[in-house]
């Protein structure tokens, strides 16, 4: 009996995660330009479902109740015009596109919201494995133990982005810890990953062989 060789193109780097996970992550492109918004799929390639055209992000939990509206979409985009008629913004539940509406402290809230303004739909609270994307305001709440990725665009050079004070290549990908902390995990390309992480681990004065041989290890 054989294994099947393992897909090693691309690795996974947890950059926070677990108990040393944040409850808040920004990101930023270097490059000036936007992020793919999507998921990895379980043979690491990114499946996209819409561009975002701004250079930063944020990723939290979201604790607030919302209004969520009647009737479910087939895709982001169609799912998006509609909340850009409400004022709300889109909601991906129990596989499905929805549009949330506000965001309120208490459950009582959400609904004296929904009864003035004659709304159609329910009072709404995430569980716990939701994540909120947003920049000034609410993008896309991701209610789904998969969590999300975000692939920088770069039309000079390799995607990058930046989180906390370092820069990485490749994707980032977000899932919700207990507590209310995210996993931030970085899918970067093997040669890439191989080519960031000798420098700080040995010395480039090191002899080329001790140098390859490390390579290979990491």
């Amino acid at each position: 009996y054989e294994n099947e060789p393992a897909n090693v193109d691309i690795v996974k780097i947890g950059l926070r995660y677990g108990a040393d996970g944040v409850y808040s992550a920004s990101v930023f492109n270097p490059a000036g330009e936007g992020f793919l918004v999507g998921f990895y799929g379980e043979d690491r390639q990114f499946q996209q479902i819409f561009t975002y055209g701004g250079a930063s992000l944020t990723v939290s939990g979201s604790q607030n109740w919302h209004i969520l509206l009647d009737g479910a979409y087939p895709d982001f985009a169609q799912a998006r015009t509609s909340a850009l008629a409400y004022g709300g913004f889109v909601g991906y539940i129990n596989g499905e596109y929805r549009v949330l509406y506000g965001s309120f402290g208490s459950r009582e809230g959400a609904e004296n919201r929904k009864d003035r303004f004659r709304l159609r739909g329910q009072s709404y609270s995430a569980g716990e494995s939701a994540l909120l994307l947003k920049d000034s305001a609410p993008i896309m709440l991701f209610d789904d133990p998969v969590g999300f990725a975000l692939l920088p665009e770069n039309s000079g050079g390799k995607p990058a982005f930046r989180f906390g004070e370092n820069s990485y290549y490749g994707g980032v990908r977000f899932t919700a810890w207990e507590s209310g902390r995210i996993n931030v995990v970085n899918y970067v390309g093997l040669e890439d990953y191989v080519k960031g992480v000798i420098p700080y681990e040995m010395s480039a004065s090191w002899p080329y062989e001790t140098l390859k041989a490390q390579a290979i290890c990491a």
